[in-house]
């Protein structure tokens, strides 16, 4: 099958990344999924379309969306790809919407996309190939009561040419893990056209992308994808094989430390290590590559519930990386750090300890505008105080907060904010419950005056600022003191931003 014609092609990504309601969390790793996935589907990445027909819609409300895709599916006579990264929630009847900046569960008719009505869109136009990439909870809904292992979706509208590629089963959440860069089914999907499939065709048809996703994601411990395909749709092409042509061993490859040389270290033994190992007869940056790779598979497990084997795969990780780059290249501190975060969740404070002051151990002077810096610090303070030492805990969060002033995406305020939230209950655990409360009436300023950077840590400072009112009772002095914290937080955040 001949590739699309760039010219006669269009798509249009729409994802919702922030949400007022407070019942929906927020997921900033979806705006980078918009921005990464729409240069792999150009000319530029590892796509068939032009840069000007792939139109990207972030944070928009229902007529905005609804005109971006209107205008894609009415220009495309070749290729037409529609994607949707966001919440996607099931009605009473269970049928699937998909979330929108203002949306409410509880009027989900009035607020959100029903994918009915976007399927119905895209079969309305006159494109030769159609794909309908969803990546949202429930993606691959299916009948109530249907089986829920069967991968194809069921009972949505029956497209004649559309190619629906879902990120999870009909009764599954889609999987979005803290702190990463790309929410996990677009990542894999992103990682594929990006570095192609080795022994694979040259051009990537949706249904192979399906079979690919599927074996990646659950060889992490993800859900597995699912697709609607029929007839001849199993033919749509979506993206160019970068790595076609290249020789895929019968046998898996040796890992790292069976072809260093001179080289003593002993490896960690291994427990149950992925299969994506460095290719011995690669450079040294392909086996780096390799790394990385399994290092996203690490973050995908933590995002998943197990932490603790993210730490133990990034342990074995940080282990190859410096028999090949020695400790102190920035892979292998990049590594460390992520480690430090998988440990502080996975609630091993001294290991997370050691870890952090190695890391911190390396620097000559703290760069907080560096996020991976930043982060580290972080776990840092919230491991110092989880072990007691509150004061240490205390300058660095201090620390973090002066220095940060200046930041305003909220990918990179979350932490932050999370970060003086655990103060707070170290300072209620310590017994200074005014010292707790003014701290809780500063917080909550601020995050009044950011308008929703998180409607769940919103939810929570409110909820625990109210429980110390209430303990400590209705003082003169104190209220007036939280008044003024409350105040001055939100006068000096307006003048700011």
């Amino acid at each position: 099958m001949s590739a699309p014609h760039s010219s006669a092609s269009s798509a249009v990504l729409v994802g919702s990344s922030r949400f007022a309601d407070h019942e929906l969390l927020n997921v900033p790793s979806i705006r980078t999924n918009i921005h990464d996935l729409a240069f792999e589907l150009s000319l530029e990445g590892h796509g068939f379309l032009a840069s000007s027909r792939i139109t990207s819609v972030i944070d928009k409300e229902l007529a905005e969306v609804g005109g971006a895709v209107r205008q894609a599916c009415a220009t495309a006579t070749d290729l037409l790809v529609v994607y949707y990264a966001g919440h996607g929630h099931l009605d009473h009847a269970g049928e699937l919407y998909l979330s929108l900046p203002g949306t409410s569960p509880d009027l989900l008719a009035w607020t959100a996309i029903p994918c009915a009505a976007l399927l119905a869109e895209i079969d309305a136009s006159p494109a030769r190939q159609r794909i309908l990439i969803l990546d949202c909870c429930y993606a691959g809904r299916a009948a109530l009561g249907g089986e829920p292992h069967d991968d194809l979706i069921q009972q949505l509208p029956e497209p004649e040419r559309t190619f629906v590629l879902a990120a999870t089963p009909a009764h599954t959440r889609a999987d979005a893990p803290v702190g990463a860069r790309y929410t996990a089914f677009t990542g894999e999907l992103i990682e594929l056209l990006r570095h192609g499939a080795p022994g694979g065709p040259d051009l990537l048809d949706a249904e192979y992308v399906c079979s690919q996703l599927q074996t990646r994601l659950t060889r992490r411990g993800l859900p597995a994808p699912c697709r609607k395909a029929t007839g001849s749709i199993r033919s749509v092409l979506i993206g160019r094989n970068s790595a076609a042509g290249t020789f895929v061993p019968d046998e898996p490859a040796p890992s790292v430390e069976d072809h260093v040389e001179h080289s003593t270290a002993a490896p960690p033994a291994r427990t149950g290590r992925l299969s994506w190992v460095p290719d011995p007869g690669g450079d040294v940056v392909r086996r780096l590559d390799s790394i990385v790779e399994q290092a996203h598979a690490a973050d995908g497990m933590g995002g998943a519930g197990r932490s603790e084997r993210a730490s133990e795969l990034l342990e074995e990780l940080i282990a190859d990386a410096s028999l090949l780059v020695g400790q102190n290249d920035h892979h292998v501190v990049l590594l460390k750090i992520k480690r430090a975060g998988w440990l502080r969740r996975a609630g091993a404070i001294d290991d997370c300890l050691e870890v952090c002051e190695d890391v911190l151990s390396g620097y000559d002077e703290l760069d907080l505008d560096n996020r991976w810096t930043r982060a580290v610090v972080i776990d840092y303070a919230h491991v110092l105080g989880e072990s007691g030492d509150i004061t240490k805990a205390n300058e660095y969060v201090d620390l973090v907060t002066a220095e940060t002033d200046g930041l305003v995406n909220d990918y990179d305020l979350e932490p932050i904010v999370e970060l003086r939230l655990a103060r707070i209950e170290w300072e209620r655990r310590s017994g200074d419950l005014e010292q707790a409360a003014l701290l809780a009436a500063d917080l909550l300023g601020y995050l009044r005056v950011r308008n929703g950077l998180s409607g769940e840590l919103t939810w929570q400072v409110e909820r625990i600022y109210k429980k110390l009112i209430k303990k400590i009772g209705q003082r003169r002095g104190i209220r007036l003191r939280l008044r003024a914290a409350r105040t001055t937080a939100g006068t000096i955040l307006k003048d700011n931003w």
